[in-house]
């Protein structure tokens, strides 16, 4: 690993350690209501785990994977189940680059603390809103996805979610 990529999972790691007091706090009551708690993901999202595959261009910091694997590696070591959610969430990002540049900024770049979850392989269907009633949330011309999902890992509820958001992409 180059200098400047050790240098740069130094100082990750290094806000993993000192995360390492909350989340272990917490990993009890993540357990037993089997989410992560707010405190957690509100820390985690404050230090930028979740936008650590971001692009720099939509305000993420763009480290290399390996960098990201050691840093979730490390979170796992603490609770497993924040590093696997840190690591779903944390992975979403990479999906930016197929979407449209004013899709990518729309998901990605308008939230310091966005963390998005969702699945690979969605079995749902987007619907015009346009072909179907508009409730009072909703707004003409967007579209929703509508499915059901076998599992989704999400830290929290307060994560945008691809597959239950409605949002014009385009």
């Amino acid at each position: 690993m180059a200098d400047v990529e050790a240098n740069q999972l130094s100082l990750w790691l290094t806000t993993v350690r000192q995360l390492a007091p909350l989340i272990r706090h917490h990993a009890d009551e993540a357990e037993r209501n089997r989410r992560l708690s707010q405190p957690v993901v509100t820390a985690l999202a404050e230090a930028g785990i979740f936008r650590m595959c971001t692009p720099r261009a939509l305000g993420g910091f763009e480290v290399h994977p390996l960098t990201f694997y050691r840093v979730v590696e490390e979170i796992a070591r603490l609770d497993g189940s924040t590093g696997w959610c840190v690591f779903i969430a944390g992975c979403n990002p990479l999906m930016g680059a197929y979407l449209t540049d004013h899709a990518a900024q729309a998901v990605f770049g308008r939230d310091p603390h966005v963390a998005v979850a969702g699945v690979v392989l969605p079995y749902g269907k987007a619907i015009s809103q346009d072909k179907r009633p508009c409730g009072k949330n909703c707004k003409k011309g967007l579209e929703s996805v509508n499915s059901r999902y076998s599992i989704l890992s999400r830290p929290t509820r307060t994560l945008l979610s691809l597959e239950k958001r409605a949002y014009d992409p385009y």
